[in-house]
């Protein structure tokens, strides 16, 4: 537990480590100040971490927490670009005929279009997901309990599908 902090760093894949970075983030083009800024918070707190998990989940950890202090205060600024573009696309998969390809495809890219509807929060998870990592996973980043991943979630995925198919649309799949 006396390591240094160097020694800790070395287990770590920094390139995992950055691309937490730019994916918890609403501002994808600061994703490297986030990570240095998290860097510094965790070198001058290696004395806090007590090994409950590894360093690189405990610097993850405070890579999110970062990334939502930053955009907290980024979006205070009316002048922020925010890209979401950055965050990626939602594809459904594989089609069982051309009719159903085709009501995906206007599925997929009404979620696409509306992704901005989604809170800094909800945005996180849905990309946690997208890179399928699991409830127990993405709980330990988060740092709150599965159950709360899933119902999270679950509302993720109403409030998407809430805005892909308006209540006077009939779904067909």
């Amino acid at each position: 537990m006396n390591k240094t902090f160097e020694e800790h760093m070395r287990t770590c894949n920094t390139d995992r480590m950055l691309l937490v970075a730019k994916q918890h983030t609403r501002f994808p083009a600061d994703y490297r100040d986030i990570y240095q800024e998290a860097l510094l918070k965790a070198w001058e707190h290696t004395d806090s971490f007590r090994g409950e998990s590894t360093f690189e989940t405990w610097i993850s950890r405070i890579i999110i927490n970062s990334a939502h202090n930053w955009d907290t205060k980024k979006a205070r600024n009316p002048e922020a670009d925010v890209d979401i573009d950055e965050i990626g696309e939602y594809e459904l998969g594989f089609y069982s005929s051309p009719e159903e390809e085709c009501i995906a495809e206007e599925l997929e890219q009404a979620i696409n279009a509306n992704l901005n509807d989604l809170s800094t929060k909800e945005l996180r998870l849905w990309q946690l997901r997208a890179q399928l990592l699991t409830f127990e996973e993405i709980s330990e980043l988060l740092g709150v309990e599965p159950s709360t991943v899933r119902t999270r979630y679950q509302a993720i995925l109403n409030k998407v599908s809430n805005i892909a198919y308006p209540r006077d649309y009939k779904r067909r799949i």
